[in-house]
């Protein structure tokens, strides 16, 4: 089997869509599922107020602010594909984990913990993509950019109601 070269583009730009596609809708669930699964299920599901989701979802967003020098030593340590993978299976733990638990303590470790999974994307995917593509690596992040978008788009349509 031939391996599609970074220098072909037609073979390089679907290679790019097919690897870009699962990465934007797997991090648009994390990012605005926390935003609106977890909070329906805070709020509705057990019966909370939104002042309690809005101090529950800080820990998502604090979190962020932390783990991109975390992420880096990983990535440094294990790999970008490895992180990327990695950050993958945190995201699956974690609606499995959510699904599992009542407990708000438990709920805010679980937020901190997701939020690898957007911040991953920022420090150890973007990196990646742009070195698909030594040659140009702005076209790499440009089409990375629009999947992203129309990934999203699709997933939150589908996934809104």
């Amino acid at each position: 089997m031939d391996t599609p070269s970074p220098h072909d583009p037609e073979k390089f730009l679907w290679r790019l869509i097919s690897i870009s596609t699962p990465v934007s809708i797997i991090t648009t669930i994390c990012w605005f599922g926390i935003f609106t699964f977890v909070n329906g299920y805070i709020v509705k599901g057990l019966g909370h107020s939104n002042e309690t989701w809005t101090e529950v979802s800080i820990w998502f967003t604090v979190s962020m602010v932390f783990l991109p020098v975390i992420c880096t030593e990983i990535s440094a340590k294990i790999g970008r594909r490895r992180t990327m993978t990695l950050s993958m299976g945190v995201a699956s733990f974690f609606f499995l984990a959510i699904a599992l638990t009542q407990n708000l303590i438990v709920i805010r470790g679980l937020l901190a913990l997701v939020g690898l999974v957007v911040t991953v994307g920022n420090v150890s995917w973007l990196a990646m993509v742009a070195q698909v593509s030594r040659k140009y690596p702005a076209k790499a992040l440009a089409v990375n950019q629009l999947v992203g978008v129309a990934g999203g788009v699709v997933t939150l349509i589908a996934g809104g109601y």
